[in-house]
């Protein structure tokens, strides 16, 4: 079973790969750098041959999405050329939605898969349009996994998306954590290793749903959080700002569907996960600062 991952790269292809590794299933990467369509618009030759198609390669967050609609809709447009390829090819073709911009916040959570939706800004509305343009592709078995506030070694800060890969990126520098809005404000943070569990649970599934929530089904606070990273990190400093006018005050998902369809659950404890993505982050200003060291006595 040869199982092409679109977008290995970034934070979640690279723990996805490695999770397929892990489990002896036969990878097939497309770096962003490496197309996976032919100049015709047919797939490339391992993408055709390819079992699973997992397309993780988005360059859109909510803050791209309303600065540049092009490139939201660039997105939509690289989805349905994808659909258009592996037409009537009887894949399984799997895509991260969002957990957090889809559903109806003005209703109370937790939210489950047949909850009312209403997109929140571009990048929700681009979420719901490529899982409908999914939904509707002939011979092709699609599964949106909307998945809530994923976390772990190996996010990048700067990207928009992640406030606990900036939090610690933060610490890291000695600066403040910079808790916009209400402490309160609540989220459904999920570590790296549980989303990859639920890849391969989609995988290997006889029958996965075409739609499945991927989350920790606990509401957590950002206040919460926050202290959680003061103490792993030792007296990080928290600042509080105003509200940014757009944060959603509470959100977090209903993950039953997946727990009956996929045999799924989270077993990662925030603490936990937090302090591993931690440990991580030291391990690796470790190794820069040595690599600095080593280019600098080079140099001398």
């Amino acid at each position: 079973m040869s199982i092409a991952v679109i977008g290995s790269n970034g934070f979640l292809g690279r723990a996805v790969v490695a999770a397929l590794g892990a489990a002896d299933m036969s990878v097939v990467e497309f770096p962003s750098a490496r197309p996976f369509l032919r100049s015709d618009g047919l797939p490339a030759n391992e993408l055709a041959s390819a079992s699973a198609v997992c397309y993780l390669a988005s360059r859109i967050n909510p803050g791209i999405a309303e600065r540049d609609p092009a490139a939201a809709a660039a997105h939509v447009t690289t989805l349905r050329n994808l659909t258009r390829a592996l037409v009537d090819s009887g894949k399984r073709l799997i895509y991260p939605s969002s957990g957090g911009t889809v559903y109806d916040t003005d209703r109370e959570p937790p939210y489950s898969e047949t909850s009312p939706l209403k997109p929140i800004g571009r990048f929700g509305a681009t979420k719901v349009e490529v899982e409908q343009l999914l939904a509707q592709a002939p011979g092709i078995e699609s599964v949106a996994m909307r998945i809530s506030n994923a976390y772990g070694p190996g996010q990048r800060t700067g990207t928009g998306l992640g406030v606990i890969a900036h939090w610690l990126g933060a610490a890291s520098e000695g600066k403040p954590l910079r808790l916009f809005g209400a402490p309160e404000t609540t989220r459904d943070f999920v570590y790296i290793d549980d989303v990859c569990d639920a890849f391969l649970r989609v995988i290997a599934s006889d029958a996965p749903p075409a739609v499945v929530n991927i989350g920790s089904g606990i509401p957590t606070t950002l206040g919460e959080v926050a202290e959680i990273i003061a103490e792993i990190v030792d007296g990080a400093e928290i600042v509080h700002e105003p509200d940014r006018g757009f944060d959603v005050p509470r959100s977090w998902l209903d993950v039953g569907l997946a727990r009956q369809k996929l045999g799924w659950e989270p077993t990662t404890e925030l603490r936990e996960g937090i302090r591993r993505t931690w440990e991580h982050n030291l391990r690796r200003l470790v190794r820069q600062e040595i690599s600095s060291g080593d280019r600098g006595g080079a140099a001398a």
